[in-house]
């Protein structure tokens, strides 16, 4: 069932066409292996050849990396894991809320304020603003791009086109 979803989202990021049956024929469910056409144009071979619809792909193999695909996996993981964080998080509000309603709680909201504003401003300005926001964005891509030299060079496109699809 993941790896339906995962093809039909890949099949729509490139528009349906040949990438979309390349993505079918590696989840087992497209075009035959054709045994006779080669990328690099030479006659056959005792190994098999790409599908067709792989070959139609070829061209595009340099600007498609193993960073910028892992740097987009990364960046729809870390998109859907806010959303339910912010779900979460407002769960938790609207039953603070309500139990304060009733009389069962009384919240300190200065105090949490201040806590809050102490944990969460990195730059020590005395605010959480976007300035905040970027240094967390990039000591979260120094984190993903550790010890990853060969990989990282499409990582940060990759990752920011994940999180905009995510």
């Amino acid at each position: 069932m993941l790896l339906r979803g995962v093809t039909a989202k890949v099949a729509r990021m490139f528009h349906g066409g040949a990438a979309a049956g390349a993505v079918l024929t590696a989840a087992g469910g497209g075009a035959p292996w054709a045994a006779t056409t080669r990328c690099d144009g030479g006659g056959s071979s005792s190994m098999p050849s790409l599908p067709v619809s792989f070959q139609d792909l070829a061209p595009i193999g340099g600007s498609l990396s193993a960073g910028s695909v892992l740097g987009f996996c990364s960046g729809f993981a870390v998109k859907k894991a806010g959303k339910a964080a912010a779900l979460i998080v407002g769960s938790i509000f609207c039953l603070q809320q309500g139990l304060s309603q009733l009389g069962y709680v009384q919240v300190n909201w200065p105090k949490v304020e201040k806590d809050l504003t102490q944990l969460l401003d990195v730059n020590k300005d005395g605010k959480v603003d976007a300035a905040d926001m970027n240094q967390y964005y990039l000591n979260l891509l120094k984190i993903l791009q550790h010890n990853t030299y060969s990989i990282s060079g499409g990582f940060g496109a990759g990752f920011l086109y994940g999180v905009k699809k995510g």
